[in-house]
């Protein structure tokens, strides 16, 4: 008798997250470092995977949230 294997998926970096969510609206990193309030160098350095504060991962997260999850 053969069980199911379980499938462990490794979350999916920040960085992939944000150069996704960016790229599905064909946004240039200037124009999410304006969308966030982001400066442009920061907006690099999240997609690059460098060490980030602890805030600005909290207010990147934020901005990619859907709307309604944040008005509920």
């Amino acid at each position: 008798v053969r069980t199911p294997r379980m499938t462990i998926r490794k979350p999916i970096a920040l960085k992939d997250r944000v150069r996704h969510y960016r790229l599905e609206r064909h946004w240039s990193q200037p124009e999410l470092a304006k969308r966030t309030g982001l400066s442009l160098r920061t907006i690099k350095r999240i997609e690059a995977g460098e060490h980030l504060s602890g805030q600005t991962e909290f207010d990147i997260e934020r901005f990619m949230e859907p709307k309604e999850a944040i008005a509920s």
